[in-house]
């Protein structure tokens, strides 16, 4: 009777195979702009073509002889206008696909990484054929391997394609172009791509995905784009300048760089992102409450403090006023503390933060007079019922306004989606590719060496 087989070969192959299907699958998901071309080649084949049968059919139409000749020619001349028409609606559907694409740069860290995998199969299988490695020690290195790398590889693979199919579709409603436009005002090289519900807890490094930062469910919509200021924080604090360095050494204990991240998004961003951050995604502290987190309750300080550093008056002194109130109510309900334990230490880092920030030349404070001047238009259009205009100077001047216009009625839930529909609607990609600046959209100077229904002032 044969030996049964060697379940450990069976595994070790069985992984072997699923690393080589994410390496071809990762290959194939770079095709995408390639086939695209296809299409967009053909399409102004057939445009040219079309064209050349127009002029003839037009030059005919004017030698005809006969009425009926002539009809029948114009008629077939109105087709062709008719199909002209469609071709150039199939261009633009084609060209809103290749906008929403986006190159991966991470194909190549996901191929290195696959290699390493594969390079730690083959040896497990060589030094336990070799006897260099017992079963039991090899059986530990595959339930590492697996447990670990593999497992990591595998998720950040399936948030890859389930993201990037949404993204080439549209159907994560263009959010994530919206925020791709955002962290390119930041001066940011990251891109947005949908990603499966994840712990909404902000946690210290970069992206899993390299440039790509997952723009977790439910946040993907408008009112949740605020929140990538954060990411571009950190990623302003992993550049290591001596700025983020020396802010870093002025964070109080243990926030691991949340803080400094929370003041470059609020720093940059303003009430937006305090809205955003505060009303949508931090955990209101409450007695007795083990997952309560202090740094919640820090964090919103911090921000709420720098806010006010920037300004007070006029709508973003109101944004701010009401977005204070909300969270320190919500605090009261819970029978939370709504002042942290360290406020001075907290409100020396602000400080600190502010005065810090205003020395990086390639970042301009987004305080009360900027928002006037980014922010005002956009508010006034979105107040009126149906109204278009011109796109906003800035992705931030319009979170802002829209942030703004959604806390004068924030209890009504259609008056809410209408603004969000509305704050899309003004705001339409540049033609020529994720990533491409804006006209005008740059927010950097030139480089050098209560509760109910809220109406804000108007």
């Amino acid at each position: 009777m044969p030996p049964p087989p060697d379940l450990l070969v069976i595994r070790l192959d069985e992984l072997q195979e699923d690393i080589e299907e994410v390496q071809q699958v990762v290959a194939k998901a770079e095709t995408r702009h390639e086939r695209l071309k296809v299409l967009r080649e053909a399409g102004a084949s057939a445009a040219d073509r079309l064209r050349t049968a127009r002029k003839e059919a037009h030059d005919a139409a004017l030698d005809a002889e006969g009425t009926e000749f002539h009809d029948a020619l114009e008629s077939l001349s109105v087709s062709l206008k008719d199909v002209a028409a469609q071709i150039r609606q199939i261009n633009e559907t084609v060209a809103d696909f290749d906008r929403a694409m986006i190159h991966l740069k991470e194909a190549e860290d996901i191929n290195n990484r696959c290699g390493q995998i594969l390079d730690d199969v083959r040896d497990i299988r060589s030094k336990v054929r070799g006897g260099e490695l017992s079963y039991a020690d090899a059986w530990a290195a595959f339930d590492d391997l697996s447990d670990t790398r593999c497992r990591t590889l595998f998720s950040d693979y399936v948030d890859l394609l389930g993201g990037l199919t949404l993204r080439d579709t549209g159907l994560d409603d263009r959010i994530s172009e919206l925020t791709d436009a955002l962290l390119d005002e930041l001066g940011t090289e990251l891109l947005a791509l949908p990603a499966r519900p994840a712990d909404a807890a902000p946690v210290e490094g970069a992206p899993s995905l390299g440039s790509l930062i997952k723009l977790w469910f439910p946040e993907w919509t408008i009112w949740g784009v605020p929140l990538f200021g954060y990411d571009a924080g950190l990623a302003w604090v992993g550049r290591g300048t001596p700025l983020a360095a020396q802010l870093l050494a002025a964070e109080p204990a243990g926030s691991r760089g949340c803080l400094v991240a929370d003041a470059y998004a609020t720093y940059a961003l303003g009430p937006a992102y305090a809205s955003a951050a505060i009303l949508l995604r931090m955990r209101t502290p409450a007695a007795g409450d083990p997952g309560a987190s202090p740094a919640e309750a820090a964090r919103a300080h911090v921000i709420l403090r720098i806010l006010r550093a920037l300004g007070e008056s006029g709508t973003f002194g109101a944004v701010v006023g009401i977005v204070e109130e909300c969270w320190h109510e919500a605090v009261r309900q819970r029978g939370g503390q709504i002042e942290p334990a360290n406020r001075d230490e907290l409100d020396r880092f602000a400080d600190r933060a502010v005065s810090t920030l205003d020395n990086v030349t390639t970042l301009r404070r987004f305080d009360s007079q900027l928002w006037d001047r980014e922010a005002r238009s956009v508010l006034d259009l979105l107040r009126i019922a149906d109204s278009g205009g011109p796109p906003p100077e800035t992705v931030r001047g319009l979170l802002n306004a829209a942030w703004a216009a959604r806390l004068e009625k924030f209890d009504n839930r259609a008056y809410v989606n209408a603004i969000g529909t509305k704050a899309k609607r003004l705001w339409t990609p540049r033609h020529g590719g994720a990533g491409e600046k804006r006209p005008g959209s740059s927010i950097h100077p030139p480089r050098k060496p209560g509760y109910g229904t809220t109406f804000l002032p108007r």
